[in-house]
Order: structure tokens, then C-alpha cells, then sequence
């Protein structure tokens, strides 16, 4: 019992460490055909040292958010790019389990009262919404079946939005 608790006391102060930690976002641009008629603007955001696959229709922190954007012809955006105005993050989520914050992502639109600060939202689908870890977005993307789009080069590929 007492063992039990020992490791309970851990995971509460490992979970208080990280609720503190602030994401490290760096949003930056490549180049395909630069300075041409068919110059095309590719964004990439990375997450804690982590690159953003891109899976998702919108990622929202910290009052920023960045939407998908996939090209039909050789011109133009695609990769993620910044909103304007960024996307509301509703709070006042229900109280997410350990085991939830293990895993290190939550299912819903709402911010759970008790994730790490880290954490941030994305949205998929029509309507399908997490507050995920870094570390997790791997998992997320493959116990959710979430499409990933080939980083640039979009034209002609297979890729459809919901």
C-alpha cells in the first residue's frame, strides 16, 4: 500500500512539472519552383523538436492556430499556415483520468481541467477533436485511422478531405 502511494505522489509531482512546460512552436516555409510562375509555399510547423504530420484540418495553442492546406495545381499553399483570427479553444473540460493522461491524448472540443500545459488541440473529419501530447501524435493518428497527407507534393494524389 504504502508503494502504491509512493508511486501515485510520483505521477502527481511528474504531472505538476508538466503542467508548467510551455510548447516550443516553430512554424517556418519551404520553396518548390521558387521565383516561378509555379511557385508553391510548403508550411511545416514542428512541436517540441517534433514535425506536425500533415493529418490534421486545424492545430490551436496557446491563441495561435494553423489550418491544412492542400494544393490542386502546381501553385500556391499548402502544409499548415497561420489563421487569422485563430481558432477559439472552448475550456472548461470534465477531469480526465491517469490513465487518459498516460495514454497522452483526449477525445473532445473541450480543454480538460487537468492536462499538461503542453497539450494542444486538433481537428479532423467533420467533426473530430483531441487535446494531444507531442509525444502522442503518432498514437492519435493510428488508434483514430487519421488519413496523413505526403508532405508536399499534393497535386493528383489520392488524399481527400472529410
Amino acid at each position: 500500500m504504502c508503494r502504491l502511494i509512493t508511486v501515485f505522489f510520483i505521477f502527481l509531482l511528474f504531472i505538476a512539472g508538466c503542467a508548467d512546460k510551455t510548447l516550443q512552436i516553430d512554424h517556418y516555409l519551404t520553396f518548390s519552383a521558387k521565383g516561378t510562375r509555379s511557385e508553391s509555399r510548403h508550411g511545416h510547423l514542428v512541436v517540441d523538436g517534433r514535425e506536425i504530420p500533415w493529418a490534421f484540418k486545424q492545430i490551436a495553442f496557446e491563441g495561435k492556430s494553423y489550418s491544412l492546406h492542400l494544393r490542386s495545381y502546381l501553385w500556391g499553399n499548402d502544409g499548415y499556415h497561420p489563421d487569422e483570427p485563430p481558432l477559439v479553444q472552448e475550456k472548461d473540460g470534465p477531469m480526465v483520468s491517469p490513465e487518459t493522461l498516460a495514454k497522452g491524448y483526449w477525445l473532445g472540443a473541450k480543454r480538460p481541467q487537468n492536462i499538461p500545459g503542453n497539450w494542444f488541440l486538433v481537428t479532423w473529419g467533420k467533426n473530430s477533436f483531441a487535446y494531444v501530447a507531442p509525444h502522442a501524435i503518432d498514437t492519435l493518428i493510428e488508434e483514430q485511422k487519421i488519413t496523413v497527407a505526403p508532405a508536399e507534393g499534393m497535386i493528383g494524389a489520392p488524399f481527400k478531405r472529410e
